[in-house]
């Protein structure tokens, strides 16, 4: 063909001509594309046997178990079309050029994320995900957001990879080799460094009680969270001191033969089992009154000593009388009432009437985070006669303002 005078000479690639004819497109280019089929294959059985292992193997998981022999070579014959469509097109390629293979490793990656975050189906409600499976901190929020952006970049980097198949695009001079190797590393680089800040946040955000966040007290030594513990029983027993007074001066028996002083809840997001507690303190005790009595000394008492009544029993029976009340900083009270015989009243020493009501204080302090990366073996921080006289046959009897050691207590012997 002639070439008019002057005009810039055009670069003309033939049909039949192979990648190198064009450009060399790189080591990962190649490798790419001679692992292309073993990927497509591999991945959706990974990660389909990935979510099988983990919580979130939900009501999908089954009917995918069951569809598994369709729906696994669908996928994989879906992430193999652009090969197909490029090898149609000229026979001899050792790579699929540039921006396929970007394309095609951003797919993966997408697919990989979409699988992870995405959250199982059960009888009550959603499962939590592979990745909170492993990352138990890891928000909601957070969690949906990556099962969002991997289902997009899923599809519309597959689309793209296979539009561009079907155009025969090559990488040409206008390509850029590092695009591949930012595909291959930038997403779980990205993801790692979004999981980081996350867990960062998480760890600075929240506050519990005593104004600490969790990376305050993640790290502690076993001798500070034992001190904590303590200090926060302390102020508990404190709290409770001015009521168990106005109900009686003496004759309290700590922790009613059950509770061990320790209890884990979750009003607090930590990202570990039993990542928050909350001091339960038990106190029972008979008086030489009959409950209706007793009723009317509560009362009064409650609110004199700071609680705010939130329940009050309408009758008053033998058994069974309940008060609920709030207190400063976070505490809940119930107090329990319960009709008793002379005789159980004699035991306690109390005893001036026929009748007497045993009275039941249980009270739940806020919640702490929990001191540590373990928990505390309290067996063998306490000695045999701190754990004698809360948990003998015959249990100390305490004045109002006094009260056993958190290790006594959270010792319990069974």
């Amino acid at each position: 063909m002639a070439q008019e005078h002057g005009a810039e000479p055009v670069l003309v690639v033939p049909l039949d001509a192979t990648d190198e004819d064009v450009e060399h497109d790189g080591v990962l280019n190649q490798v790419v594309w001679g692992l292309w089929p073993v990927i497509a294959w591999l991945l959706p059985v990974f990660l389909f046997l990935t979510r099988m292992a983990t919580d979130s193997d939900g009501w999908e998981a089954l009917l995918l178990l069951l569809a598994s022999p369709v729906v696994l070579p669908v996928i994989a014959l879906a992430g193999l079309l652009p090969r197909f469509i490029l090898r149609r097109e000229r026979r001899g390629r050792v790579s699929a050029g540039t921006f396929v293979t970007t394309l095609m490793l951003l797919h993966w990656w997408g697919m990989a994320l979409f699988a992870l975050a995405q959250r199982g189906t059960g009888d009550s409600g959603s499962l939590s995900s592979s990745l909170q499976s492993w990352q138990s901190w890891l928000p909601p929020g957070l969690n949906s957001a990556l099962s969002v952006a991997g289902m997009t970049i899923m599809i519309a980097a597959w689309l793209g990879a296979a539009a561009l198949a079907a155009r025969g695009f090559a990488r040409g001079r206008s390509g850029r080799a590092w695009t591949p190797w930012a595909a291959l590393l930038a997403p779980p680089l990205l993801l790692a460094a979004i999981l980081c800040a996350a867990y960062i946040i998480h760890l600075f955000g929240e506050r519990d009680a005593s104004g600490n966040t969790e990376a305050d007290v993640v790290w502690m030594s076993v001798d500070d969270a034992v001190t904590r513990k303590e200090a926060h029983w302390d102020a508990a027993q404190e709290h409770l001191a001015p009521l168990r007074e106005a109900i009686t001066p003496v004759g309290w028996i700590a922790q009613a033969g059950w509770y061990d002083g320790v209890t884990y809840g979750d009003t607090l997001d930590s990202y570990r089992d039993r990542g928050e507690y909350a001091m339960l303190v038990v106190w029972r005790v008979d008086i030489p009154v009959s409950p209706t009595d007793a009723a009317s000394t509560l009362e009064r008492a409650l609110p004199e000593t700071g609680w705010t009544v939130l329940v009050r029993p309408e009758n008053v029976a033998d058994s069974g009388a309940e008060f609920r009340a709030d207190g400063e900083h976070g505490y809940d009270l119930l107090v329990s009432l319960n009709s008793s015989s002379a005789a159980d009243s004699e035991q306690a020493g109390t005893a001036t009437a026929e009748r007497s009501t045993t009275v039941t204080l249980t009270m739940r302090s806020p919640d702490y985070w929990t001191e540590g990366q373990g928990l505390l073996e309290w067996s063998d921080l306490a000695t045999a006669e701190q754990v004698d006289e809360v948990w003998g046959e015959v249990p100390r009897r305490f004045s109002f303002d006094d009260w056993p050691a958190l290790r006594a207590v959270a010792a319990k012997p069974w």
